[in-house]
């Protein structure tokens, strides 16, 4: 069914680095355990590097981007992971960072 709990969250932050971040997000993707969901918290960034998030966004049905608003030093590691962790709904967290 629809509402069943997926066994892991993965849980990645990305801020102004879209290459580096597309790298990650497509290991990850091809790992074959099938039971996870895939989350992404977005720290702000500059306007240029959105437009590359956006498009990676558009390509990654299967993964759900959360954007944090922007602030000039972002909202840290931390808060990043937490809020990520708040969206998810997996038995267990796993956090690529």
């Amino acid at each position: 069914s629809m509402d069943k709990v997926p066994f892991f969250s993965i849980i990645i932050s990305t801020r102004d680095r879209p290459a580096l971040f597309e790298i990650a997000l497509n290991s990850v993707m091809q790992q074959t355990f099938a039971d996870t969901e895939f989350i992404v918290v977005v720290d702000g960034s500059s306007n240029a590097n959105l437009l590359r998030y956006d498009e990676l966004e558009n390509r990654h049905k299967k993964v759900t981007f959360y954007h944090l608003e922007h602030r000039p030093n972002g909202h840290g590691q931390s808060y990043t992971m937490n809020y990520g962790a708040s969206k998810s709904s997996g038995q267990y967290l796993c956090f690529l960072d």
